[in-house]
């Protein structure tokens, strides 16, 4: 069976599934697969996941999940698929108290709790890729929860509260695309999206949603190729990523650069043609990533010996590990032939500073945010780690949808109010928050950051996992972010 054809038969079950049930308005599409009773995952392959919940199913599986031994949780889904929303909020509130740093069960929370309003609620969707980038989808789900327990416990707009059903595109455009379309055909009431993750998936799916006057909000995609009428985005653009790395470059003579990017990625892409334009550098040389035979050793040596002196890493948000082994292997050339190796926001992650260890000290890369706000301190409070920039872009995402919201309750009216919103600095995660006329967030400003070593001082009483530690400045490693002045 095709995948086109899987998610048809799919979605087909699950509105058979509504109609026998009698559901209709705000209800959610409940998934075909059933959850094991022991731990809530489905026994599907990994490439049969389910795609949407908003408490009856458990995308994280017991595969990607480190916080899969919570039984509340599971009994709190158990208790949603059968309409037993109270109960259903009693369990899933036991199981943020045992897994507070889950933000699939904080959103599975708060959707029980307005269920049991007993009126219409709001709904928004978060669109995030749970079985190929499981941290960064976690990620994302914390600014997301953060926005609605925030517009919950105010009472929301108009007396009705905000449900949030999360979608798992999975990274994969086919699959993306496929998704949207299922999520506006089976969620008439969906007011938004918060996402997509990536730029390719954010440009397949674009002509999907603008359509149907669904407005999509990304806070990860950067590309300088998206556009559309429905699309928003509250991350800075590569435009502006370009920009500061040009005035870095020049203002700290750097000089014959070789940039390391993927062709097949629009966000690497994009980056790499606006520094091209911005820099004062007249000739660029550049490799890419993406090629099946690229391999780290022979490339990095023979731009040496062509005497480049400054590696440029503009990796896709899944070709890090290539420019990691970049780095690896020109620390490992003697300390005269080494370049300097400067990076982009894709490599602004723990990952970067696991896997790259001293390979990576002293790079300096793009921050599209960095954790010095009271926003940042309050969520870190929260889900006690730190958090990232992708917490505070979604959690600003989520935040224009709803002031959009408050205003509108249709899908045109969403789209129009977004283009009239105006958040101050201290409703957002630390910026001004107003959009232009092609959706880019206004006066977004990118920062940069150092990597240098840290000095470890890890609490053996924190139940943060090693997958849970902070973006911008982790115990768990030798090294952290620091912002470059």
């Amino acid at each position: 069976m095709s995948k086109k054809n899987k998610f048809n038969w799919l979605v087909s079950i699950a509105a058979i599934a509504l109609i026998g049930t009698g559901t209709t308005g705000c209800s959610i599409l409940e998934s075909p697969f059933k959850a094991d009773a022991q731990d809530g995952t489905t026994t599907s392959t990994a490439s049969d996941l389910p795609r949407f919940s908003s408490g009856e199913i458990r995308l994280f599986s017991a595969r990607n999940n480190p916080d899969i031994d919570n039984p509340d949780l599971i009994s709190g889904i158990n208790a949603f698929a059968q309409g037993e929303y109270e109960a259903a909020s009693e369990l899933f509130a036991a199981a943020v108290e045992n897994k507070p740093q889950d933000p699939e069960a904080q959103i599975y929370l708060n959707n029980a709790q307005a269920r049991t309003s007993n009126t219409d609620t709001y709904i928004l969707g978060v669109a995030v890729p749970v079985g190929k980038r499981m941290q960064a989808s976690r990620e994302i789900l914390r600014g997301v929860a953060n926005a609605q327990t925030e517009f919950n416990q105010a009472g929301g707009a108009d007396g009705r509260l905000l449900e949030v059903v999360i979608v798992n595109d999975d990274n994969d455009p086919e699959v993306a695309v496929e998704v949207a379309q299922g999520v506006i055909e089976q969620y008439p009431n969906l007011l938004g999206i918060v996402g997509h993750n990536d730029s390719d998936i954010s440009q397949a799916v674009t002509d999907i949603y603008c359509p149907a006057n669904v407005a999509m909000v990304s806070p990860t995609s950067t590309s300088t190729e998206l556009s559309g009428d429905c699309f928003f985005r509250t991350v800075p653009s590569d435009q502006e990523s370009a920009d500061r790395l040009a005035n870095y470059i020049a203002q700290s003579n750097v000089t014959d650069p070789v940039v390391f990017y993927s062709s097949n990625s629009s966000y690497s892409r994009s980056l790499k043609e606006a520094f091209e334009q911005e820099t004062t550098l007249e000739e660029v040389a550049a490799s890419d990533l993406s090629q099946s035979a690229f391999n780290a050793s022979p490339e990095v040596r023979k731009y040496v010996q062509r005497g480049a002196k400054a590696a440029l890493l503009f990796p896709s948000t899944t070709g890090t590990a290539r420019a990691i082994a970049v780095a690896r292997v020109n620390a490992s050339l003697d300390p005269n032939q080494q370049m300097q190796i400067i990076g982009n926001d894709a490599l602004y992650s723990d990952e970067t500073l696991k896997l790259g260890k001293q390979a990576v000290e002293g790079m300096v890369l793009t921050a599209p945010w960095y954790p010095n706000t009271s926003y940042a301190q309050q969520a870190a409070e929260r889900w006690n780690t730190e958090v990232s920039w992708r917490t505070a872009y979604s959690y600003d995402a989520a935040k224009a949808l709803l002031a959009a919201i408050e205003t509108a309750d249709s899908r045109e009216g969403v789209l129009q109010a977004l283009r009239e919103v105006s958040l101050p600095a201290s409703e957002t995660a630390g910026d001004e928050l107003t959009f232009d006329a092609e959706g880019n967030r206004v006066g977004a400003s990118v920062q940069l950051v150092k990597i240098v070593p840290a000095t470890p001082t890890p609490d053996p009483s924190e139940s943060s996992t090693p997958e849970e530690s902070p973006s911008s400045a982790t115990p768990t490693t030798e090294f952290k972010f620091e912002l470059l002045k």
